[in-house]
């Protein structure tokens, strides 16, 4: 029997990983992209049908489940989608809490089910299975995303009201992602005195930083485990500067480290996994910018 029918609406590296996911537990699916080459590779490795316009993918489906970079393109995504009633929108990018707000006003005016769930994890978790999911909206539309987002994740946490979940996910990769760039100044300061990343290692063990000590080599640069790359955390920060805005708090040291990666994108760091920090400090063409 045909399984769920699901839209995939983005189709890069998480698009792709929940597609793939999907597609194995059973799932109808038919992928769009704005770039549809890219859906075409997908749809072509894993047997899945490419939808030519977005009205296409959404007019037959019960799940749409979104995977876009940024406010901007969710945005355009709410004032592109046709009425489809009955229709359950998963929100899985990241984006400001007053983005998603807004997004879920509007597309209930278009009878459209709204959930935002973004993810905690990679496109290799996701895949899996093992990957955390933040949710919030009406109860209604929770309920009926329920089943879907428990085939993606390992862990479902209800964060509250709408723009909640994208709060707390911006709030973790703040968390992340500031304690990543001073931990490119660490290591760089360690190797200018003959310490290496197994000895930093070692000094971080058994401390509250041992968490953080796996980062080591992706931090220097010499473990790339895919998933993110740089414009994703710069895109990142800025979206919890303006979230910090809104609620007028002051961001100092998120703004500070939102600099950093501005900086990496600037210097040739755009290819490299947005953890390696110190080679930003070091400069990815080649030579320092400091």
């Amino acid at each position: 029997m045909e399984g769920p029918r699901v839209a995939i609406i983005g189709t890069g590296q998480m698009g792709s990983a929940a597609a793939r996911r999907l597609v194995g537990l059973g799932y109808s699916l038919v992928l769009w992209n704005r770039t549809r080459r890219r859906a075409e590779e997908l749809g072509s490795s894993i047997g899945v049908r490419v939808a030519s316009t977005l009205e296409e993918a959404v007019g037959h489906v019960e799940y749409g489940l979104v995977f876009l970079l940024d406010d901007d393109a969710v945005a355009w995504l709410a004032t592109s989608l046709p009425r489809s009633d009955g229709l359950v929108l998963v929100n899985h990018s990241t984006n400001t809490p007053r983005m998603s707000i807004a997004v879920a006003r509007r597309l209930e005016a278009l009878g459209i089910c709204y959930v935002e769930a973004p993810v905690i994890g990679g496109p290799h978790t996701l895949e899996e299975g093992k990957a955390k999911i933040l949710v919030a909206g009406e109860s209604r539309c929770l309920r009926r995303a329920a089943s879907i987002l428990r085939d993606l994740a390992s862990s479902i946490v209800e964060t509250g009201p709408l723009g909640s979940a994208m709060a707390a996910k911006l709030a973790y990769n703040m968390v992340l992602m500031t304690s990543l760039a001073v931990l490119g100044e660490a290591v760089l300061l360690a190797d200018s005195h003959g310490v290496g990343l197994g000895v930093l290692g070692e000094v971080m063990r058994g401390t509250p930083m041992e968490s953080l000590s796996k980062y080591l080599a992706r931090v220097a640069g010499r473990e790339d485990p895919g998933g993110a790359r740089m414009h994703v955390a710069a895109k990142d920060l800025e979206h919890a500067g303006r979230a910090l805005y809104d609620s007028r708090i002051p961001g100092p040291v998120s703004a500070a480290a939102g600099n950093l990666y501005r900086i990496g994108l600037a210097s040739g760091c755009e290819s490299y996994y947005y953890g390696a920090t110190a080679k930003i400090l070091q400069g990815c063409r080649g030579s320092r910018i400091w």
